[in-house]
């Protein structure tokens, strides 16, 4: 099976602000969700547990909030229009090389 990365379910089902930002782990089950992710320019992994570690680093960043810091999950990048079980497919920033 495959996987992806999608907007947190808190948000995407829950409407929790907290989770505004966050990304999820979502099984791709079918060829048409595997093109759906890649024209939309997200991630596809062969494995949960990389999907899982690939998460947890992009969630937690530190942020500082009024002089404190804070774990916050806020994943850079940005979500696409496109949907895999009714959760915005993540969209990752790319580094520039040159």
């Amino acid at each position: 099976m495959l996987y992806t990365i999608t907007q947190h379910s808190g948000w995407g089902y829950g409407d929790n602000s907290l989770f505004t930002n966050a990304v999820e782990s979502h099984a791709v089950t079918t060829k048409a969700q595997e093109r759906r992710v890649i024209a939309a320019g997200g991630l596809i992994f062969e494995d949960c547990l990389d999907a899982e570690d690939f998460c947890e680093h992009a969630n937690y960043v530190t942020v500082d909030v009024d002089g404190e810091d804070w774990l916050i999950p806020h994943a850079q990048g940005t979500f696409s229009t496109q949907v895999i079980g009714g959760l915005a497919i993540y969209i990752p920033v790319r580094e520039a090389v040159g």
